[in-house]
């Protein structure tokens, strides 16, 4: 017997059967579930981290992306509400396409709350 102890599609389970195996699965709770679906997104994470080619790395983004679904519709969003979101913060405080990277900041003055938030979030402040 092998144990997972992970999330899983919905269709999982029945692929399984299909293959002659018995899954042994559970729903879980509300807590359980965002815990897990935290779990599954650091998971995904990894495999992109560790994908080799341009293909792996387009399948593993796909499976952090339905994730990030799972996750927005858990908080009661679509995932057109958080890409509408990201296009906003994108429009106020610009993309990641410039490969941009902040290692040092010397403010003139006392950085605004905007800034030190960002600086505590990156590691940086």
């Amino acid at each position: 017997m092998v144990v997972y102890d992970k999330l899983v599609r919905d269709r999982i389970p029945e692929i399984i059967r299909r293959n002659g195996d018995t899954p042994v699965f559970r729903i879980l709770n509300e807590t359980d579930y965002w815990t897990y679906l935290l779990k599954k997104d650091s998971e995904e994470l990894e495999e992109v981290r560790l994908a080799e080619t341009s293909e792996e790395r387009k399948k593993e983004l796909a499976d952090k992306l339905e994730v990030l679904r799972a996750m927005a519709e858990y908080q009661g969003f679509s995932l057109e509400d958080i890409l509408m979101e990201a296009d906003r913060k994108k429009e106020k405080n610009g993309a990641s396409a410039d490969k941009d990277f902040s290692g040092t900041l010397y403010p003139r003055k006392s950085p605004d709350s905007t800034c030190r938030k960002m600086l505590c979030q990156s590691g940086l402040g």
